[in-house]
């Protein structure tokens, strides 16, 4: 009997060995520090407010946003944090934050009424047990006192507070929600809808920090600017800014913008003249000379429905349902394909498109076609990765990713492949190539994948992905910015502290 227990052990014991090792080859292992992860999601939606030794806590739909009580200034937000057992969590649905008095640990409950906890010195945090009366007295205080705003603030243009303590914007207007007075002297307010305000109590001057921006299908980022969208429509979806030297986020609003209509944002692209693309289901918009322009079928596009675009100076490709088309002038005139002479560009259905250089590249269906220059387009011999849905050219590199993989030209310029099982299945969504490595987004999570051994690792939820599905990959030196279906990630995939 006991000889029977033994077995089993060591059975038990070579399985859980032999898991481990199958999964890592496919799975992202290794601790993650805090700040691997800084994520923004969607925190208009302001449920607490209280006042620590140093920081002032808020927790919203999307985190637990900090604002320095000294430097008087906005802390990177706490949303996909570590846990303690090497594992992370999402701060989604924060209802209450507050700082222990005596140990200074920082508690948060969540929606779902679980209770997390953060040391003092501690980078990660430990789900515990509901406080009990003592602990809960102490939290109960929160430091501070409420805040509502006075009448006479002076808010910066074109934004005004009303009578009633609501926040306007021409045609827009944002209730009150909370506020809290630091005795330090900053004040922090919060609109349901929008986000924060601070003032020093000594003046009347409100500096606005918009709290967003949330899912970001289209994403793309230069050395001075960040740009993400995902749905816009009149109740708050809207294309978010964020100049990188500033703390603070800038938003356009279909509601008054001229030029911005509600629509799924499909792809967000910045040109080499700055000009800011986005591919819609309503047509394409486009950001130049400080003010939005809309181009529908109307205006030649073969549909409304597009779905990518690939950005040139003075111009765009655009990949739609119903075939290529090129944007072009000022005004913008659209050209289209001959449809006599290029049959498959002027109607098939392309999902992706992208420029390298002056070559221009379309993936649609099982199809791939390449246009060097002004010549005409050709058809290349497309790999079985599925339908295309994926695309990415760039310094002569060409990789495509479909419904079942994912495939790249290699230095004998045949296609190398892999398929979707390595990752659990799931479709390509974007490629970037980075440190040498590929990063695919997929509807799985961030991908990455090693030209040399040709081994994946997939990083999703388990190690800190805000997010389930990721639509676009930007690479930047040690980090990737990524567009997910919960919010815009900053990612250092390349941190020195963590094996994988």
């Amino acid at each position: 009997m006991r000889g029977n227990y033994r077995d089993k052990e060591l059975f038990r014991i070579f399985a859980l060995a032999f898991l481990v090792l199958c999964t890592s080859s496919a799975i992202a292992q290794g601790p993650f520090r805090e700040d691997d992860w800084i994520a923004w999601g969607d925190a208009r939606s302001i449920n607490d407010l209280s006042v620590g030794q140093d920081v002032i806590y808020v927790a919203t739909g999307a985190g637990i946003h900090r604002y320095d009580r000294y430097g008087q200034a906005w802390l990177t937000p706490w949303f996909s944090v570590p846990l303690a057992a090497n594992r992370m969590l999402l701060l989604q649905d924060v209802v209450l934050v507050r700082e222990d008095p005596l140990s200074h640990e920082v508690y948060a409950r969540l929606r779902d009424n679980r209770w997390v906890r953060r040391g003092v010195t501690a980078d990660y945090w430990e789900i515990v047990d509901p406080p009990g009366e003592s602990l809960r007295l102490r939290l109960s205080r929160g430091g501070g006192s409420a805040a509502t705003p006075n009448q006479g603030l002076i808010a910066p243009l074109p934004f005004q507070v009303n009578q009633d303590g609501s926040l306007s914007n021409v045609y827009v207007s944002w209730k009150f929600s909370r506020g809290i007075e630091d005795e330090l002297g900053p004040i922090v307010y919060a609109w349901k809808g929008f986000g924060f305000g601070t003032r020093d109590r000594y003046s009347l001057r409100v500096d606005l920090f918009p709290a967003g921006p949330g899912p970001s299908p289209g994403m793309d980022v230069t050395a001075d600017d960040i740009w993400c969208a995902g749905r816009l429509d009149r109740h708050g979806g809207w294309v978010w800014h964020r100049d990188r030297s500033s703390e603070s986020w800038e938003f356009f609003d279909p509601d008054y913008v001229f030029g911005l209509e509600p629509a799924n944002v499909q792809a967000l692209k910045i040109g080499p003249d700055n000009t800011v693309w986005l591919a819609t289901s309503a047509g394409v918009m486009f950001y130049q000379d400080s003010s939005w322009q809309r181009l529908r079928k109307v205006d030649g596009l073969p549909t409304e429905r597009v779905l990518d675009v690939a950005p040139f100076s003075g111009g765009a490709w655009i990949a739609t349902s119903f075939g290529l088309a090129k944007i072009d002038g000022t005004p913008p005139v659209v050209f289209r394909p001959d449809p006599e002479t290029s049959p498959l560009p002027a109607s098939n259905p392309f999902t992706a498109v992208v420029l390298d250089s002056t070559t221009l590249y379309a993936a649609g269906n099982n199809i791939l076609l390449r246009k060097v220059g002004e010549g005409l387009f050709d058809e290349l011999d497309a790999p079985p990765v599925g339908t295309l849905s994926a695309l990415f050219a760039r310094d002569q590199r060409l990789a495509v990713g479909g419904t079942n993989g994912f495939a790249w030209l290699d230095g004998e310029m045949e296609w190398s492949q892999l398929s979707s099982n390595l990752w659990h299945g799931g479709a390509v969504f974007a490629i970037d190539y980075n440190g040498g490595f590929w990063w695919l987004g997929t509807d799985r999570g961030l991908v990455k994948i090693d030209p040399k051994t040709k081994g994946a690792l997939l990083f999703g939820p388990r190690e800190g992905l805000p997010g389930s599905a990721v639509y676009s990959v930007h690479g930047e030196g040690d980090w990737l910015w990524l567009g997910t279906d919960l919010a815009l990630v900053r990612f250092r995939w390349n941190s020195p502290m963590r094996s994988e």
